[in-house]
């Protein structure tokens, strides 16, 4: 258990420090800028919030934005309030991608002054709140815990009335929206056009898992199972969210005043409607982090089971990214067993049962006393005709009472960008003459699509405004945490038949549209700022600054240089500084000397501010900092390129080395964090104040194909606001085996990587079979052979013709289990 870390607030109007003379700042990237169609802008609204999460709008001139600390705060007439209204930060557990991951306000706010925060709880707070072993400045991460709903009333003056608090989800530890790895809690909130609360949840677990085995590192399942987050017949993995009885993996539709669900929800049970299958409207989702609704469908009557059509993203495992619609009720999404358009390898031959469904006529002659979630999920086909037979009999059908599903496939997939080129990457799903299910690259249709590749599919939300072009309205604008906004335009079936590239900008968490003044904003972390999308009209000048220092002896002369600053629409631009001293000046590029009442450390903030002939204006500050030096800072205890133990995890004490000649250790502010990179993004796993910290290194970046590693960062920063700044790459240490199953630690392929040909020794039985199947990265098996073992305990393979990363599995006589494999050329 480790204290609860402080928010410490990193200001980006702040140049960081480095050992070069000539320092710059722009006020904007002009890289994003460059990638957005013509006549599009984006403007900075909100810079101050740390970890932003995104906003929700209250009318014209204000909104409320969060971060994922728990705090929510005020924004009026584009002013922050700095004392957030709500501060859950005691409550909630902000590690990796958990925290506070939305808020919304009920459509009739204006009255009741309802707002929602969905959330994931810190463990310590769970379990020891209001009994003498809690502590509020502990918490307990990297642990089983649940996510809650809670639903406070605010005052007029947006602050929560005493004794409104209601928690509709989690109000106990067992009926709350289990949390059992570093990832997948869902979080996007949605009001229905019937008025019901429609939440998204992830599927609460990472690696494949079903119950069966050892718990994977990394994974909670049986903390949570011992703690009871969860019940034994949720013990199942990732298959809770094909599991009608569980919160995991769905789009929950609640009352949002009671927070039951609806008596026209497709599982609804009268006699328990705060149930999990109460509340389900759709499932087997992975982890749908944001979803939108379309204002333009639905019913008003909540009767009619029709809260509008739901625009969904949903992240993928390593292979498959997904746009999912979903219109109707008790739709099935297919997670785990499918992904994209077909089955996930992974979980083909995981055959669990499903025990809230018994077969009837199971339990004789070896045949399963339940159903599988195998049995209870087909492939579609383009007359909605499939057969359920029973498993146990093939001429006995399953009977109607059965919870059966047909996969409701994307309306769009992608590839992840890690494992798959720009070509065949992108899907539509269609059906050939015989009316069986087939997916379409979208090089082989007609549709206005090019293929494209991600690595999470964040969601996005649909325009509806007049502001931009009118092709423009209805569109959904969709993000992917790798790096893209595209625009998906669909047809009244609600295809997608169009797909426009619109910005580069990674790390964003949220699109959403505001319907009063017309404009999407965008919010990103790394940097944390919230945008909004404008288009047309005068744009603003874009600011380019460079500083010949930053920081000297008094006095100190200053070269403050502007003259790369644009103007989009060409006007004339007026520059106009202000010292911090009284003192102010004109011109693109102007000096002034700085000086200082005595010999202490003295900052100043120097602003520059640009205005064109249209009376758009730019500001930019700078701090110039005399009689100091910036911290000199270092990591202690890690070396470069240091390892970690990627197989079990690692505890990491944290420590460092800082020299300040102007400073003592008590005018420091010490800020660190812990990154974890994944492929060609990274999450913030935690955030620390002090001079020394304790973290957790996951076990994690060698059972995976996809690659993971750590970076460590610090900043301090001295009274007079200077900076140092150091970081730390950790990599993970892997044996040559790299393990996906759990349980292959006794067998060895040999050569990995090979030109093509593979050993694989372990403890079995001469004369012993298993089937080979060769996988490669998109999920296409290229090799499926049955094999027999020699006398000297091996099974060779030959490969020879493929080259490239694949996945190994062996199947048979108990085993089955997977590995990667390398064929070189």
């Amino acid at each position: 258990m480790r204290r609860k870390r402080t928010s410490a607030k990193i200001s980006f109007t702040l140049i960081i420090i480095s050992v070069h003379i000539c320092l710059s700042v722009s006020t904007f990237h002009n890289g994003l800028k460059a990638q957005l169609p013509d006549g599009f802008q984006l403007e900075e609204v909100i810079t101050e919030i740390e970890f932003p999460m995104g906003i929700e709008f209250l009318s014209e001139d204000k909104m409320l934005s969060w971060n994922n600390q728990g705090q929510v705060f005020l924004v009026e007439e584009g002013e922050l309030q700095p004392t957030p209204i709500i501060d859950l930060s005691e409550e909630i557990g902000q590690w990796h991608d958990h925290g506070l991951l939305d808020v919304v306000v009920h459509p009739e706010f204006q009255n009741n002054g309802y707002i929602y925060l969905y959330y994931v709880v810190d463990r310590h707070h769970l379990l020891h709140y209001g009994t003498a072993s809690y502590h509020p400045d502990s918490n307990d991460y990297f642990n089983a815990t649940i996510a809650r709903l809670t639903r406070y009333s605010l005052a007029e003056d947006f602050t929560p009335i005493s004794g409104s608090r209601n928690v509709l989800i989690g109000s106990e530890i067992d009926n709350g929206v289990s949390i059992m790895a570093i990832s997948h809690a869902g979080g996007s909130m949605n009001f229905g056009t019937d008025g019901s609360l429609l939440l998204t949840t992830g599927d609460g677990t990472w690696k494949e898992y079903n119950g069966e085995g050892p718990v994977p590192d990394g994974n909670y399942d049986d903390i949570a199972l011992e703690d009871g987050i969860i019940r034994a017949d949720e013990n199942i993995g990732s298959w809770r969210s094909q599991y009608v009885n569980s919160l995991n993996g769905k789009v929950l539709r609640l009352n949002p005043i009671t927070g039951e669900g609806y008596p026209s929800n497709p599982y609804y049970d009268e006699s328990d409607p705060s149930s999990a299958r109460s509340r389900v409207w759709a499932f087997g989702l992975r982890n749908p982090f944001r979803a939108c609704l379309n204002p333009l469908t639905g019913s008003t009557d909540p009767g009619q089971a029709n809260p509008g059509t739901l625009y969904i993203g949903d992240v993928g495992n390593w292979m498959w990214e997904e746009l999912n619609i979903a219109n109707g009720a008790g739709m099935n999404f297919g997670w785990p067993l499918y992904e994209g358009m077909g089955i996930f390898w992974l979980y083909d031959e995981l055959e669990t049962a499903n025990l809230d469904e018994p077969n009837p006529i199971g339990g004789d002659l070896g045949c399963p006393e339940y159903f599988s979630f195998h049995d209870l999920i087909q492939v579609p086909t383009a007359e909605h005709s499939g057969t359920f037979t029973n498993p146990c009999d093939d001429l006995t059908l399953i009977d109607d009472s059965v919870v059966i599903h047909t996969h409701d496939r994307p309306a769009l997939t992608w590839n992840n960008l890690v494992i798959s080129p720009q070509v065949n990457s992108t899907f539509v799903p269609s059906f050939n003459e015989a009316g069986e299910a087939i997916s379409v690259p979208v090089e082989d249709t007609e549709l206005e699509i090019d293929p494209f590749t991600g690595s999470a599919s964040i969601g996005g939300d649909i325009y509806l405004g007049d502001n931009y072009p009118e092709e423009y309205f209805g569109a959904y604008f969709q993000s992917d945490y790798a790096g893209w906004m595209k625009v998906f335009f669909t047809n009244e079936a609600e295809e997608v038949v169009k797909v426009e590239d619109f910005l580069e900008m990674s790390n964003i968490v949220q699109t959403k549209f505001n319907p009063y003044d017309g404009h999407i904003y965008i919010t990103t972390i790394f940097p944390d700022v919230v945008h909004r999308l404008t288009y047309g009209g005068n744009r603003a000048p874009v600011i380019d600054l460079n500083t010949s220092s930053q920081y000297g002896s008094s006095p100190l002369e200053v070269t403050f240089d502007a003259s790369g600053t644009i103007d989009p629409d060409d006007d004339p631009l007026t520059f106009s500084w202000t010292f911090g001293d009284g003192e102010t000046a004109t011109g693109d590029i102007v000096s002034h000397i700085f000086t200082s009442p005595d010999s202490d450390p003295f900052s100043l903030t120097t602003t520059l501010t640009v205005q064109d002939t249209a009376g758009n204006v730019s500001t930019s500050e700078i701090l110039i900092s005399l009689n100091n030096t910036p911290p000199e800072v270092s990591i202690a205890n890690i070396e470069d390129d240091q390892e970690y133990n990627g197989q079990a995890g690692e505890e990491l004490s944290l420590s460092s080395e800082v020299v300040d000649l102007e400073h003592s250790e008590e005018e420091l502010e010490y800020h660190w964090e812990v990154l974890l990179h994944h492929n060609s993004h990274f999450h913030l796993e935690e955030a620390f104040a002090g001079s020394q910290a304790e973290t957790h290194l996951q076990a994690i970046g060698c059972n995976t194909v996809e690659t993971y590693y750590y970076r460590i960062t610090l900043e301090v920063t001295d009274a007079a606001g200077l900076k140092g700044y150091d970081e730390k790459y950790l990599y993970p240490n892997c044996d040559s085996s790299l393990v996906i199953g759990p349980n292959f630690d006794s067998y060895i392929v040999y050569p990995n990587p090979s030109q093509g040909s593979f050993t694989i020794r372990g403890p079995f039985e001469s004369e012993e079979a298993f089937t080979l199947q060769v996988i490669d990265l998109s999920g296409r098996v290229v090799l499926d052979e049955f094999r027999t073992v020699d006398d000297f305990n091996r099974i060779g393979l030959s490969l020879n013709g493929l080259s490239g990363q694949y996945i190994l599995r062996i199947i048979g006589n108990g085993l089955n289990e997977s590995m990667r494999i390398l064929v070189l050329d």
